[in-house]
């Protein structure tokens, strides 16, 4: 898997004591193909925060799925005024439209398009 920034940790220094889970409070998140489809996949550990000693054993884990569909890369694209924005299979080759590729962290490809 490709290893993103850590940004999100840096910015919890905000939250003294939400991050008092130690050691065994971690999260991850990836962009990967799941089933054929593109997907957001995120995974915490569910942790006391205040009192760490309530903690036995191993920690539990909370694990998201979002599949990236049309309806999210609409919502993304409006949010950046990109009204059409849109995930394909191929690049365009169409005059006035960009392709990008879009490569999750497990090194797949899906191409995004917007009309320039």
């Amino acid at each position: 898997m490709q290893t993103r920034p850590d940004t999100f940790r840096e910015l919890q220094t905000n939250y003294k004591v939400l991050a008092g889970g130690g050691e065994a409070a971690h999260w991850a998140g990836h962009i990967i193909s799941m089933d054929g489809r593109p997907a957001l996949v995120t995974a915490m550990t569910i942790v006391p925060n205040i009192d760490t000693s309530l903690l036995k054993g191993t920690p539990n884990l909370l694990v998201g799925v979002k599949y990236i569909d049309d309806q999210l890369i609409s919502e993304i694209g409006r949010s950046l005024l990109l009204n059409d924005l849109r995930l394909t299979n191929q690049p365009s080759r169409v005059d006035g439209v960009f392709s990008e590729p879009f490569v999750g962290d497990d090194g797949r490809l899906g191409v995004q398009a917007r009309r320039c």
